[in-house]
């Protein structure tokens, strides 16, 4: 009963709506005719009968509210199930990606165990090329030429070359598993720069190039892992001989208060900015294998750079093409 009531109210307001609206447009036709006698009377009805014909027009009803509400229900139980099935797809992607990460763990894995067994097992013959080629050059089996002492010699640093390579790939292996770690301890500095000196001598074999030491005189106190710093100068200065046909390599040691400063200067071809950029390409657990990458970096030079990072360092490069390379290496005396 109420409903009704309201609704008859309602009307009753809409019709005496329309009727106000209804004379003041037919007074405001009349004015304009009696202001504007050129246009007559049928111009002015016409436009009257037009303004009457759009003012009762019956307008569209209103919606009734409860099947607004019904709308609105039917419309959220769908974006509910739509929602329900997008979240039925995230589920089943991060299950798949779940399976793909543990399948590349477990490929990195097995990858690191196959080069270090490899690494193993080549070790024991290298080292019998090394020791002997060393024991024959030093006359322990017979008297040997100067030529053939010459010959045992590059046999010998050509040994200690594929035993550093076989070190670089199984450091890399460490790397890429996040288990690279050193063994700090007080090192004796001139012994490191000589030895990592002596393995260019496989790889210089023309006169034409010259090694300069330009060492202080007092040689600085230095804690750090003896062996991995000798590897990552060893690195560097083969890299340097690779790219030199003559001229010189200069190792300059210059100490610091709390740092160490190596320098390594080639007359080599040098290098453009790009090849500066893809020279220590990024290692480690979170980064893509190095060697299954279409361009295969120089192993050598990504584990010095990792070294040197470990040890707390930094090394950069100027260079510039057609006039040579100066590599610059900054390590603490004494690491954090």
């Amino acid at each position: 009963m109420t409903n009704n009531h309201n609704a008859a109210f309602h009307q009753a307001k809409k019709n005496l709506l329309l009727m106000l609206v209804g004379g003041g447009i037919v007074a405001a036709v009349l004015l304009y005719w009696l202001l504007e006698p050129g246009y007559g009377i049928g111009t002015a009805v016409g436009v009257l009968l037009s303004l009457l014909i759009i003012a009762f027009s019956p307008t569209p009803s209103a919606h009734n509210p409860q099947q607004q509400i019904d709308q609105l229900q039917t419309s959220l139980t769908q974006r509910e199930n739509e929602l329900a099935q997008l979240q039925s797809e995230l589920q089943q992607t991060q299950g798949q990606l779940k399976k793909v990460e543990e399948t590349a763990v477990l490929d990195r894995t097995a990858r690191n165990h196959f080069w270090r067994h490899i690494s193993h097992e080549l070790r024991t013959p290298l080292n019998g090329v090394i020791n002997f080629s060393h024991m024959i050059g030093l006359g322990f089996y017979g008297d040997v030429t100067a030529k053939q002492t010459n010959y045992l010699s590059r046999i010998e640093q050509s040994g200690w070359f594929l035993l550093t390579m076989l070190n670089d790939l199984s450091d890399l292996a460490k790397i890429e598993s996040d288990e690279f770690q050193l063994n700090l301890a007080p090192t004796d500095l001139q012994s490191v720069c000589e030895e990592s000196l002596a393995t260019l001598n496989s790889v210089i074999t023309d006169d034409d190039v010259r090694l300069i030491r330009d060492y202080p005189d007092t040689w600085p106190l230095l804690t750090a892992d003896e062996r991995r710093l000798k590897q990552m100068l060893s690195n560097l200065l083969r890299n340097a001989a690779r790219q030199i046909e003559e001229g010189y390599i200069a190792l300059r040691v210059q100490p610091e208060a709390a740092w160490l400063q190596l320098v390594i200067e080639d007359t080599g071809e040098g290098m453009t900015p790009e090849q500066q950029t893809a020279l220590f390409p990024a290692i480690g657990p979170d980064q893509p294998p190095l060697m299954l990458q279409e361009e295969k970096p120089n192993f050598g030079l990504a584990v010095a750079a990792k070294i040197i990072e470990t040890h707390g360092g930094s090394i950069q490069i100027k260079s510039e093409k057609g006039r040579g390379t100066v590599t610059t290496i900054r390590i603490p005396t004494r690491p954090a």
